[in-house]
């Protein structure tokens, strides 16, 4: 499944998670190493087994989750072929808000491989608070 992103700057910040579930916010954060112009690719993000969202540059959404035990993956949806695989497990409590952030890190230094890094790893409160204040809101489509 591809997606198309876009996005929104002026959007509210996520408000938290409903009662009874858990609030999921998914932060991308983009670095970019030596001479590479056109480096924003998109980060798709799953929810055991299910694509359910994407990202693009450094902007952030997120998804409200039943509690339990659950199994998040992401990659960049690439046109190459090259994949960057990130994957964490979260045991959500309900009432519960939890962040992750997406750190990519483009790298045209060695001429193989545009990524030099890729991982999804859960953040503390002021580090997101922080990145949602300067991140994009993402809105995505799937592509037909």
């Amino acid at each position: 499944m591809r997606f198309n992103v876009k996005l929104e700057s002026k959007k509210p910040l996520p408000a938290g998670s409903k009662s009874g579930q858990a609030q999921v916010i998914f932060i991308e954060s983009l670095e970019k190493n030596g001479t590479c112009i056109p480096c924003i690719s998109t980060t798709r993000v799953g929810i055991d087994g299910a694509w359910v969202g994407a990202i693009e540059g450094n902007s952030y959404f997120s998804v409200v989750i039943a509690p339990g035990e659950h199994n998040l993956c992401s990659d960049v949806q690439s046109k190459s072929g090259k994949f960057q695989l990130g994957m964490a497990t979260l045991n959500a409590e309900a009432g519960k808000t939890y962040h992750y952030k997406f750190r990519l890190i483009w790298n045209y230094l060695d001429g193989a491989s545009p990524y030099s890094e890729f991982e999804l790893v859960p953040i503390g409160e002021d580090e997101a608070n922080y990145r949602l204040n300067i991140s994009s809101s993402s809105v995505f489509s799937i592509h037909p």
